[in-house]
């Protein structure tokens, strides 16, 4: 209804503005209307105008102009021309020229035209119908046009009707008192000069003293103001807001309280505030029920409160009915489970029911068989079948109407996987005749995930843990078994292994009810928990390369005990730390990480060093310092992340030397070595230890490091070209004296060229010069080209033996390609080498979490004047 009050009041605003001082917005036609017919059926009053006529329409094409009395032209013209309207298809552009014709023709103020105006007056086609009583209001001196005007206060009349013609009748009461608008039997109503000088200054008022006028109208209290108030009740903003505070002394009006009860459904807040105000001071049955109504549907709390303020003085049965059902709805919805909860609940029952099923069909096979041998495997699909079954439905209906959250599955699963782990080891404990038959350890694991499932899901239902409380729990039992069987394993193996599976069983409830009083008093957060399995690795290592160190004739087992107490004891420890808040942040992690494996692999290369310088070959003991070595390496490298709990700041150009240098000094190192025929303890040693060493001191001296991607490139180029002319320097001298240069000559050579390709690259980059690393990326990219094109062509012009040599083209290919790209640099513009932020190592207060690699975009210097480009990296830190 007001979207399309809206859409007409836009087609003839601006029209009835002109005609009537108002916009009034249209609605539906006047049912009792009668059909449109043709004006000319009767005729027309011969009264004269003596308005200025318009110019009238012109004749039809072929045919001659008749000569009409003077005074007779103009109406005849804009009679033709609004019947040259009313013909034009139907659409915006025809309702627009029918009110300007309608409008012509009331500006001749010819008499004549109030039966036609009267006529469309009636009309179904609304906009038409609010023109023509606009256009009635100037012939209110006219009885008809007075009566048609009046028609418009009819209480079934449509409001838009009268609120056209209400302006018209109070200045035709003003000019003659005869023609007065009626005040409504028993209502008050103000003189006719004081609602008239209200309503026009509204309409003379700019958009933004609009709302005042309204309000000055409202303030009268007048019932015949009453149609432009619903009217403009349907407006937006302030002017809305008026108008609807004016329908409040009005409220007994049935006009006006049927407009209440909409707002008080449909309405925004302050008007469903305003609405219940109004029906508060006129409270009827009525009213009772359509603010009983409201309070059942209302959701803001502030709109409820008045509600309920309202019907607590005026039906508090009712209302206390309401708030009990309300109440009892909310109980009920709270207790319902919601999908996940049922899902959770699904869960349960069907690890209840495989693990019955499981037990159910072993001990039936196992009992039938004892009975009747070869019944079981017909007997243990009964079982399984009824335990299932049985254990499922007995599942789900046991936990009621209990909420199971993400956590207490988690609960339940752990305790189902422990007891059933418990269970499982009860039969290898127990030892033969047990053991003789597998579905006697079936069914015992499957008791025992159903006692573990029954003790998790009631202790979850009860204590509502925390999915961190989870997790210290498992962690405990996890520690308790390692510790425990470590301990046991630790011994020399003997014959009988059910001590060992009974300790394990011991461990795991023992672990049950440590890890149940840790989740109560331990108060660890994920980065503490992340922490503990960090340590627990590195104590794992360290505890498998103590095991070992150990001499040799202790079992296998014994080294795996080893590794078990080391991972028992990091978990330990990992939660103590957590529990003081000393943990580490994520960053300080991967360093710790990084710190075991790096110390880990310098302490296996010492290890072997040691034994390659002072034990002699074949003796015993070498083991024992490789491992032992690697052992003290772990524990130093991952303690050495007490200095260091942030980590250490690496940005990317960091990160590309890491493989860059460790691989070279593998290079310079171990093949180096090899080739030397050293013992082969040291060649080892040289592989382990120079690759770990330079990754250590690239960590600890990224901090003073500012190498882009640039940079490292220009590295790494001039290693290359380093090691490419240093080794056609030593072919062309190898092919005019073989032997010369021995195996570990070739090594040697290239590695020390490298070296001056590192020594070279890094004075390039002290240079004050811009974009150096790019400029000699470019040239050794230029050498690496050319000595690519004339590879091929310049060998097969060679001319060996005694000639030119293959490598001495290929010499003289880079040399070539070397000049090239020196003397084509001058003319690069160097501006379009990207910059990526990679030797812009981030402020450590601005990187969180300190571990994240996340793109960077970082603004470069512009390409052109108009579009400075935006650069990407990587900026992070471990």
């Amino acid at each position: 209804m007001r979207c399309q009050r809206g859409v007409v009041v836009a087609l003839v605003g601006a029209t009835l503005a002109a005609i009537v001082g108002i916009a009034p917005p249209a609605s539906a036609a006047d049912d009792k209307a009668p059909a449109l017919h043709d004006p000319f059926d009767e005729p027309a009053p011969t009264a004269p105008s003596e308005t200025a006529p318009p110019p009238t329409a012109p004749p039809p094409e072929g045919h001659t102009e008749t000569a009409l009395p003077p005074e007779g032209s103009p109406l005849l013209g804009a009679v033709l021309g609004l019947e040259a309207a009313l013909a034009r298809e139907e659409g915006d552009a025809r309702t627009i020229a029918v009110a300007e014709a309608i409008q012509r023709l009331a500006a001749l103020d010819d008499v004549r035209a109030v039966p036609i105006l009267l006529r469309l007056s009636r009309s179904n086609d609304a906009p038409v119908r609010l023109a023509a009583l606009g256009a009635l209001g100037g012939f209110t001196a006219e009885p008809a046009a007075l009566a048609r005007l009046k028609e418009t206060l009819d209480p079934l009349a449509p409001l838009e009707d009268a609120a056209v013609a209400l302006p018209h009748l109070l200045l035709a009461a003003r000019r003659e008192p005869r023609a007065t608008v009626p005040c409504p039997s028993g209502l008050t109503c103000v003189a006719d000069e004081v609602l008239l000088a209200a309503l026009l200054a509204y309409a003379a008022a700019p958009e933004g003293e609009r709302a005042v006028m309204v309000g000055s109208v409202a303030s009268h209290a007048d019932p015949r103001a009453l149609p432009f108030l619903l009217r403009l009740s349907f407006a937006d903003g302030p002017v809305h807001d008026a108008a609807v505070a004016g329908l409040l002394p009005l409220a007994t009006l049935p006009a006006a309280r049927a407009r209440l009860f909409a707002l008080l459904q449909g309405g925004t807040e302050p008007d469903r505030l305003l609405a219940i105000k109004a029906l508060a001071a006129s409270y009827d049955d009525e009213a009772s029920a359509a603010l009983l109504d409201a309070r059942r549907a209302e959701a803001d709390p502030e709109v409820r409160a008045a509600l309920e303020a309202v019907l607590r003085d005026k039906q508090p049965e009712q209302l206390a009915a309401i708030i009990a059902e309300e109440q009892r709805l909310a109980a009920e919805a709270a207790k319902k489970p919601s999908a996940f909860d049922y899902a959770n609940r699904a869960a349960v029952s069907g690890l209840a029911g495989v693990g019955a099923a499981a037990g159910g069909a072993a001990a039936s096979a196992v009992v039938a068989d004892r009975i009747a041998p070869g019944t079981g495997p017909c007997y243990g699909l009964w079982g399984a079948c009824a335990g299932g079954a049985s254990a499922a439905a007995i599942g789900w209906f046991g936990l009621g109407d209990s909420k199971i959250t993400g956590p207490d599955f988690a609960l339940a699963l752990s305790t189902s996987a422990m007891g059933g782990f418990a269970g499982l080891l009860i039969a290898p404990t127990i030892g033969s005749p047990v053991t003789d038959d597998v579905r006697h350890a079936v069914y015992l694991g499957a008791a025992g995930q159903l006692v573990g499932l029954t003790a998790g899901t009631v202790a979850a239902v009860f204590l509502e843990p925390s999915s961190n409380d989870v997790v210290e729990l498992d962690v405990t039992v996890a520690a308790a078994n390692a510790l425990v069987a470590g301990a046991v394993l630790s011994f020399p193996p003997g014959p009988d292994a059910r001590p060992l599976w009974g300790s394990m069983i011991g461990a795991t409830l023992l672990g049950a009810g440590a890890g149940s009083a840790a989740a109560y008093f331990l108060d660890l957060d994920d980065q503490a928990l992340v922490h503990t399995g960090v340590v627990s690795g590195a104590g794992l290592l360290a505890g498998l390369a103590t095991g070992a160190a150990i001499p040799s004739q202790r079992s296998p087992s014994q080294v795996l005990g080893a590794g078990a107490l080391g991972m028992g004891a990091g978990a330990v420890l990992g939660g103590t730390l957590g529990q003081l808040e000393l943990t580490p942040s994520y960053g300080g992690m991967v360093y710790e990480t990084w710190g075991a494996l790096d110390g880990g692999v310098l302490g296996l290369g010492g290890g072997l060093l040691v034994d390659a310088l002072f034990v002699p070959p074949g003796a015993e003991g070498g083991p024992s310092l490789w491992f032992g070595g690697a052992a003290v390496g772990i524990v130093g490298g991952a303690a050495s992340t007490v200095f260091f709990p942030e980590g250490v700041a690496l940005d990317t150009g960091d990160l590309m030397l890491q493989p860059l240098f460790v691989a070279f000094s593998l290079y310079h190192s171990a093949v180096l070595a090899g080739t030397s025929g050293v013992d082969g303890r040291a060649v080892a040693a040289a592989a382990l230890l120079a690759p770990a060493a330079v990754s250590a001191g690239l960590v600890h001296t990224a901090p003073f490091i500012r190498a882009s991607v640039g940079d490292v490139l220009m590295v790494g180029g001039m290693m290359g070209l380093a090691a490419y002319f240093s080794s056609m320097t030593m072919l062309s001298v190898a092919a005019r004296a073989p032997g010369v240069i021995p195996p570990w000559g070739w090594v040697l050579g290239t590695s020390l060229a490298m070296d001056v390709g590192v020594a070279g690259a890094v004075g390039l980059d002290l240079l004050p010069f811009e974009q150096v690393g790019w400029k000699t990326t470019y040239v050794t990219a230029v050498a690496a080209g050319t000595t690519l094109v004339l590879s091929l062509p310049g060998s097969l012009l060679a001319a060996p033996p005694g000639g030119i040599e293959v490598p001495d083209v290929l010499l003289a290919s880079g040399v070539l390609g070397l000049a090239l790209g020196l003397g084509t640099m001058p003319f690069i513009d160097f501006r379009v080498a990207p910059d990526w932020g990679l030797g812009k190592r981030p402020d450590a207060a601005d990187v969180a979490p300190p571990v994240e690699l996340a793109p960077t975009a970082l603004m470069v210097q512009p390409l052109r004047d108009e579009s400075p480009p935006v650069a990407f990296g990587v900026a992070g830190r471990f």
